[in-house]
């Protein structure tokens, strides 16, 4: 029934970094749009998201983390190495891109692991890239607020502070 389709039907939209995962600025513009006219009137959209750090990380500091016992644990490490790639390169990411970047900067994963503590098991995560197809996007806060619809409202940015690289995975909401 179109008709579903077309009325407002829902509260709230809700997402753990769905946004980021459709690749393209023009994308999140368009389901962005979607959810604003399936929501009633005051409905709230969540997600949360990726956000590149007005001051970059680089490539001297993955070289520095990967020098020493870890702070961090191995998956927030390649999130971080994500958002190097996009400071460089704008923010979208494909997955084989982490991979040759990751390659770049460890040719020992054995010396790795012993200098950081991370489990080959899970450094040799990053092979799962070898193939990848898909792109994430790791904008920054003028982008993602670029893709917000016309007309939303009370637009929040929180920040989470109770797992590794939250500062850089906030919670993005706004109303209808």
């Amino acid at each position: 029934n179109i008709e579903y389709y077309r009325n407002p039907r829902f509260d709230a939209v809700l997402g753990d970094c769905a946004l980021p995962m459709l690749g393209d600025l023009d994308k999140m513009r368009l389901f962005q749009s979607r959810c604003y006219d399936w929501l009633k009137p005051g409905g709230v959209f969540v997600q949360r998201i990726f956000e590149r750090p007005a001051v970059p990380y680089t490539r001297q500091t993955l070289l520095d983390i990967m020098s020493r016992p870890a702070t961090i644990n191995f998956h927030a490490f390649k999130w971080m190495l994500c958002m190097v790639i996009a400071a460089e390169s704008g923010y979208k990411v494909r997955d084989t891109d982490r991979l040759v970047l990751f390659n770049e900067l460890c040719s020992d994963r054995d010396a790795l692991c012993a200098a950081t503590g991370w489990s080959r098991e899970a450094v040799d995560t990053m092979d799962l890239y070898v193939n990848g197809e898909y792109t994430i996007a790791f904008c920054d806060r003028e982008e993602l607020l670029s893709t917000i619809p016309d007309g939303a409202k009370d637009i929040q940015f929180v920040n989470m502070t109770d797992y590794d690289l939250a500062e850089n995975c906030p919670i993005m909401s706004w109303r209808r």
